[in-house]
């Protein structure tokens, strides 16, 4: 059943927990269909639970794009239409050079091919409609290398280059393409970094930058947003 323009709807990629919940929280506040994609199905469960029965979930690898392909077909075959997908389902490890084969391919398996996945997916219905927003939640690990995260910035240098393609690609079908890249966001990802919690980022900062950017006006184009922990940025200048 085709649901009326003026509700918009949604995908997020791991939209269970840490940054892509708190969008999902947010969008479900201003009104969003949502689609969360995520591997745990009792973690989709109690976030979708607990943000309305109106939503819904598929458990999902996005490096699978068998498994992609029929969410997307389904959700829009439900609701008609996707305004907007969110690619927040990523895996870190640490390590460079002593980083083991597996672990380097997870990380390019989620982080970089699964945005190739949603995006294939997407893209082709966001070009029927003439508007989509695609926001990808990058890392400032693909924007600066770390000695020791050099698997992890290979995987988000390729979504910053993946990123760019597509913002100059999609442009003239009336999609906006955008990465958002922080470092240290409190979450679970970090939770071996050694800083206080409150001294990171915080989720309601990146949700704080997709209302900004879903309320640009359609003539604005961002490429990349670029922000850090100010306590990791003070204490690599003074180390």
């Amino acid at each position: 059943m085709l649901i009326t323009n003026e509700i918009k709807s949604a995908v997020i990629t791991g939209g269970s927990k840490g940054i892509g919940y708190a969008i999902a929280k947010y969008l479900s506040e201003n009104g969003y269909k949502l689609l969360l994609l995520a591997r745990n199905e009792n973690s989709l469960k109690a976030a979708v639970e607990s943000l309305g029965s109106e939503h819904s979930y598929a458990v999902v690898d996005v490096a699978n794009s068998n498994e992609v392909n029929n969410a997307i077909n389904q959700f829009v075959n439900d609701f008609g239409k996707i305004d907007l997908l969110i690619n927040s389902a990523g895996y870190v490890k640490r390590g460079t050079s002593s980083l083991a084969e597996n672990e380097f391919m997870k990380m390019l398996s989620t982080n970089l091919l699964g945005v190739f996945n949603m995006v294939s997916a997407v893209v082709p219905y966001m070009k029927k409609q003439c508007h989509g927003r695609i926001i990808t939640i990058g890392s400032y690990s693909g924007k600066v290398a770390r000695s020791a995260m050099g698997g992890y910035a290979a995987s988000k240098f390729g979504v910053m280059g993946l990123n760019e393609s597509l913002y100059k690609e999609l442009a003239p079908f009336g999609i906006s393409v955008t990465a958002i890249c922080p470092n240290l966001v409190d979450t679970e990802m970090t939770a071996d970094v050694n800083m206080p919690r409150d001294k990171m980022i915080k989720t309601d900062d990146i949700v704080k930058t997709v209302d900004y950017l879903i309320n640009l006006s359609a003539n604005v184009a961002v490429k990349e947003i670029v922000f850090q922990c100010k306590a990791k940025l003070i204490q690599d200048e003074t180390s």
